[in-house]
């Protein structure tokens, strides 16, 4: 059977209020899922991290709980659905049947993008029991593996063939809604057919995206300092949502393992090149093709004409080890204890 024709193409030759206010309509259908979808995933992880006394022993909190938890939500939604929102803005204004072709876009592009929001929030509970822990910056050690380690680690360690299996019928529910959804019209008024109507619906949507994507209307955009709703640690840790603790663990491990290069790192410490260092190191004329085979040679060349021999001191470090020394504040956090005398006198 051939399908039923949308009831804006047969309309004064596309309305483009009433066009943008349905489009925009559906979204809002689309984004209520991914709140649904966060939201039972933060149920989830209070019913694994706290008891139900403790959940009404703070529940003086509940309503900036779920507020900060709603911003963090809506942020996160908006992020995802940014394409379809710039389409929407654009598209309204061109032929119906592009129009219909959109409706048919954004069920398909919601349904791969809950698919793959699903699979993330299943791996973070699966992370969270390996590591007691919510996202953090040791997720991203896992892609340091390579392709194929990570393939490994993740067929190894994480039920693979249920969390497809889930992520699927989550993708198939997602598009089985978009059928009912896309079918969404809203009616013709007096107000709706003038180009002013259609100015203001553009700039309202757009001012209501950008207030999102902030998380706020104040000066400050949306941080972690929204965490902090109550006394309970574990309520605090599920405010968030798992978008958020990604997006922050990247950012933390980006700036905290930031690697000079080697050209950099002999200018920061005054040379211009690796010969210079090893002439004042006195290691006499070390060999080597490039820097990387020179200071490989250099490790093993005994100094001459040094009366004194320096003292030498290799500190080895796990990864997350040198991420906690790279968090230590001197006076107020202490990390180094005595090592800091060695590294600010002989190291």
């Amino acid at each position: 059977m051939r399908n039923k024709p949308d009831k804006e193409i047969s309309m004064k030759k596309n309305n483009t209020t009433i066009t943008l206010l349905t489009l925009y309509t559906q979204l809002w259908m689309y984004q209520f899922i991914g709140l649904a979808i966060f939201a039972i995933a933060r149920i989830a992880h209070l019913a694994n991290t706290v008891s139900l006394d403790t959940i009404f022993k703070h529940s003086d909190s509940a309503a900036l709980f779920l507020w900060n938890s709603w911003r963090f939500d809506i942020q996160a939604i908006t992020y995802i659905s940014l394409p379809a929102i710039l389409a929407i803005l654009i598209i309204s204004f061109l032929k119906s049947n592009i129009v219909t072709r959109l409706k048919n876009a954004m069920r398909w592009y919601f349904s791969v993008m809950y698919a793959i929001l699903s699979a993330i929030v299943c791996a973070e509970f699966f992370f969270y029991s390996n590591f007691n822990s919510r996202y953090n910056v040791v997720f991203f050690d896992f892609f340091d593996e390579g392709p194929l380690g990570l393939l490994q680690t993740m067929w190894q360690d994480y039920p693979i063939l249920k969390i497809l299996l889930g992520v699927l019928i989550v993708a198939s529910l997602i598009f089985c809604i978009g059928k009912y959804i896309r079918r969404i019209n809203i009616g013709t008024h007096k107000w709706t057919k003038s180009i002013v109507s259609s100015a203001i619906v553009c700039i309202l949507i757009a001012g209501a995206t950008f207030i999102f994507m902030r998380g706020s209307v104040t000066k400050y955009t949306l941080q972690v300092e929204a965490f902090m709703v109550s006394t309970n640690e574990n309520i605090n840790q599920s405010v968030p949502n798992c978008i958020y603790l990604l997006k922050k663990a990247y950012k933390e491990r980006k700036n905290s393992f930031a690697l000079l290069s080697d050209e950099k790192l002999l200018k920061k410490a005054g040379f211009k090149n690796i010969d210079e260092a090893i002439e004042v190191a006195m290691l006499g004329p070390v060999k080597g093709n490039d820097n990387k085979e020179k200071v490989e040679n250099a490790i093993f060349t005994k100094a001459t004409g040094v009366e004194k021999m320096p003292n030498v001191i290799v500190v080895l470090n796990e990864s997350w080890s040198r991420f906690l020394l790279e968090m230590d504040k001197g006076e107020s956090l202490d990390l180094l204890c005595s090592l800091r005398s060695h590294i600010a006198e002989d190291m």
